[in-house]
């Protein structure tokens, strides 16, 4: 689990300090669509390092959210990686300064490093030690992991009713509902 925690803590500072990088770069380009591909990768790596980070602050802590967002970042991780590589890729042999060059090709390391590597580590990790993740959550924190999402309230059963008694008017014995004269004296009953 402390692997874990380092690599998206390495991966989210990393990530933000590219996507930071890449953006400033963007704005200093001269053709309109490879500024828009550096900044719009830059945002991207931005976005996808602080919610790394984030994510990474929440497992030292041990939070039930961060657990679960876990799986989730990393298979966006891996999903991006496939679809930022190619995009990088392309940008760094279309641009012809050498400082671009460079912060793109950081960028295609940083999605094949921490995006393929990690989230891959991340998932697999996570599907493999299920239950050693939620104990270590609940030993590091107070929060509790049930075993179902939501846990349903128990069921509490009916209290057994008690049927109206009908007695005789005449001598009070106890007589069957719908009878019309009581069994023990004969007296007529109002149905």
């Amino acid at each position: 689990m402390r692997i874990l925690i380092v690599l998206y803590w390495v991966a989210g500072l990393s990530g933000i300090m590219l996507g930071l990088l890449a953006v400033a770069q963007g704005f200093s380009e001269t053709f309109f669509d490879i500024q828009t591909l550096l900044i719009a990768q830059g945002m991207v790596l931005l976005g996808l390092g602080s919610v790394v980070f984030v994510v990474a602050i929440g497992l030292v802590s041990g939070a039930k959210w961060a657990i679960s967002m876990t799986k989730r970042i990393s298979a966006i991780l891996v999903a991006w990686a496939a679809i930022g590589t190619v995009l990088g890729v392309y940008t760094a042999y279309s641009v012809s300064a050498f400082d671009s060059t460079f912060v793109l090709y950081g960028m295609v390391g940083w999605l094949l490093i921490f995006g393929v590597g990690t989230g891959l580590i991340g998932l697999v990790y996570l599907q493999s030690h299920g239950p050693t993740v939620r104990s270590y959550s609940e030993y590091v924190t107070t929060e509790t992991f049930s075993p179902q999402p939501y846990a349903a309230e128990p069921k509490r059963l009916p209290s057994p009713t008690k049927r109206a008694v009908t007695r005789c008017l005449d001598c009070g014995a106890e007589i069957k509902p719908g009878t019309s004269y009581c069994p023990a004296c004969g007296a007529p009953q109002n149905v």
